[in-house]
């Protein structure tokens, strides 16, 4: 995540945060007032941006390299 183009934009990192604390896409979506499948859309780009597994790999990695 040296590069810039790896860095979670803004809304991808309220994603991020949302998840940490434990909430569903579903929840997010309600608080971020878009759809659940952008929110699904945010979660693969992340995945793909941080070479992810799973969401507690996104929350692991952006902890570990101080993004949030």
């Amino acid at each position: 995540m040296t590069c810039r183009a790896a860095q979670p934009i803004k809304r991808e990192r309220e994603i991020i945060s949302l998840l940490a604390q434990g909430k569903s896409s579903k929840q997010i979506s309600n608080m971020l007032y878009i759809s659940k499948s952008t929110v699904d859309n945010h979660r693969q780009n992340l995945l793909k941006k941080l070479g992810a597994s799973s969401t507690a790999e996104i929350i692991h990695r952006v902890v570990e390299k101080g993004v949030i």
